[in-house]
């Protein structure tokens, strides 16, 4: 029943970037986390084939096979598969990338200018995904994120809990000008537990030269997030 239902709502995001607004760029993304921070992730996109260039882009969005297989490769990064249609009037990508550690998603140029935090304590992970500012998205645009983490208790989020594991964001046009913020803390499984946590942000740190989130930092940070993205989502 479960597996049904994920097929349902799969036909149906085809479905709609296939009979909507075709001159809008219409974008899904999915991104799963298994408790070790590898993964995958599904995109799913669609735009008129008038709005993609000679190169096979829409500005900075890749709709040949090889275009997204360079764009979305990195060490950390492996395309599993690219199914690429084009009809009369608009251009489908169906792309699905594994990755190692969900912090090195970024090493890839698609998605290099995203900021991706993963903070374990010994009780349960905050998990944020900032998406980068962009103006590629028109009005009329259908655009949707959605995460699926390891874990069957989610305590805290600023999106729409679909099951126990799945958060799921729609997203307006014009907040994607912003950088929309998407925000999860859930709580470990006794297998994640038993993985390494302390050393999950320090790893990023090393990675990217960000500051790690320690101590009383954490939920002053984290609560100033929130704020943001309630103002950001009532405009």
């Amino acid at each position: 029943m479960h597996k049904f239902k994920l097929v349902s709502k799969f036909l149906i995001i085809i479905l709609s970037f296939s009979f909507s607004n075709v001159f809008a760029l219409h974008w899904h993304q999915k991104i799963t986390v298994n408790n070790n921070k590898s993964g995958e992730v599904r995109l799913i996109y669609s735009t008129a084939n008038s709005e993609i260039n000679a190169n096979g882009f829409f500005n900075s969005i890749p709709f040949a096979d090889d275009k997204i297989r360079a764009t979305y490769t990195s060490d950390n990064n492996t395309i599993h598969s690219v199914n690429v249609r084009k009809s009369s009037d608009s251009t489908f990508a169906n792309v699905l990338i594994k990755f190692k550690d969900i912090q090195q998603l970024i090493t890839a140029s698609g998605f290099s200018k995203a900021k991706i935090t993963w903070y374990k304590n010994e009780d349960s992970t905050v998990f944020m995904y900032n998406q980068d500012k962009t103006t590629d998205f028109q009005s009329g645009s259908k655009i949707s994120f959605v995460f699926e983490l390891p874990s069957t208790e989610i305590l805290r989020t600023s999106g729409i809990k679909d099951n126990d594991n799945t958060v799921m964001y729609g997203v307006k046009s014009e907040n994607m000008a912003n950088g929309p913020v998407f925000y999860v803390v859930f709580k470990n499984s006794e297998e994640s537990k038993n993985s390494a946590s302390d050393n999950d942000e320090s790893y990023n740190e090393k990675e990217s030269g960000r500051c790690g989130l320690f101590g009383i930092e954490m939920p002053i940070i984290f609560g100033f997030s929130m704020l943001l993205l309630r103002i950001r989502f009532k405009k």
